[in-house]
This record gives structure tokens, C-alpha cells and sequence, in this order.
């Protein structure tokens, strides 16, 4: 009986760190497993072997790793070993800029302005270009002010608006 409970004990105290910290191990885990597959996919990159580059970023993508996420985008927009597709390539940098990856809510911005792959809308594009900014992109500052510069008052008073409300959600 006493044999059981240390057995016990032991398989509680062992089990404890996985639970300890900010993160589990298990989640700690799935993100070095993510980088290590994001590394894979920009050597492939690096290769021009777009096709294997996906690959290894789709897989990163699977624990929601940012960066990964954006590569996707920027291979579909681009159509690098694939044809351009800015519909998908609007679906992986929302998921990346919705993680606060500035690269990808910068060209997330690009393409509301520019209706590429999603409604053209300069509110949105003014959302994505400022929370670049704020997570420190300093190219999306000059799309930024090339935009105001096309926007009236009104849509500027409506798209700081929008911006707080997606800081607030946060």
C-alpha cells in the first residue's frame, strides 16, 4: 500500500513541472518542433524548393507558429512554385497577423488597400498598417501616411476607431 502511494506520489510530482510556468512542457515542446520545421521550410526556401518549403511551413503552421503562417502567405502571393493565389495567401497572413507577426499584418494592410484577394477597404488597411507599426514595422509607417493622405477625416476618425476596438479585444 505504501508502495502505491509513492508510485503515486512520484507519478503526481514528475507530472508537475508539465503544468508548472506560463507554458507546459508539452506547448514548449510543439513550439521548438515548430521552429525546427520553420528552419527546415526557409532552407528549402533558400533552395527554391517552394514546393518542400510549404511543406515544412504547413506543418509548423499545424502549433500556429507566426512566422510560418506568413511564409505561406508570401508564397501564395507571390505564386513562387505555385500559381498566385491572394485569396489564400489573405487567409494565412490574417492568421498570422491576428498573432501580431508585424510582416504579416503590414501586407495584410497592402492588400485591403489594393483589394487584392480581399474587399478593397481602407479602414482595415489602416488597422493592419498601425498594429504593424505598434509591433514595430517601420516600413508600414510610410504605407501608413501614403494612406492617410487618400483617406478623409471621417475615415480616419473611423479607422482610429477600429484600431482601439482590435486593441481592446486583445
Amino acid at each position: 500500500m505504501i508502495k502505491h502511494i509513492v508510485s503515486v506520489l512520484t507519478v503526481i510530482m514528475v507530472g508537475l513541472p508539465l503544468f508548472a510556468g506560463t507554458g507546459s512542457a508539452a506547448s514548449k515542446q510543439e513550439t521548438r518542433e515548430a521552429k525546427t520545421m520553420y528552419s527546415k521550410g526557409n532552407f528549402q526556401y533558400g533552395e527554391k524548393d517552394y514546393r518542400k518549403a510549404m511543406m515544412w511551413y504547413s506543418r509548423a503552421s499545424k502549433n500556429d507558429y507566426a512566422p510560418a503562417n506568413y511564409k505561406l502567405g508570401m508564397i501564395y502571393s507571390r505564386g513562387l512554385g505555385i500559381p498566385i493565389n491572394s485569396r489564400t495567401a489573405a487567409k494565412w497572413y490574417t492568421k498570422s497577423a491576428k498573432q501580431g507577426y508585424h510582416p504579416a499584418q503590414y501586407e495584410l494592410g497592402k492588400m485591403y488597400e489594393r483589394g487584392r484577394g480581399v474587399s478593397r477597404d481602407v479602414l482595415e488597411a489602416y488597422m493592419w498598417y498601425q498594429l504593424a507599426i505598434d509591433s514595430g514595422s517601420k516600413i508600414a509607417k510610410k504605407y501608413l501616411t501614403n494612406l492617410i493622405s487618400t483617406m478623409d477625416k471621417r475615415q480616419i476618425v473611423a479607422a482610429q476607431k477600429l484600431v482601439q476596438e482590435h486593441r481592446e479585444q486583445k
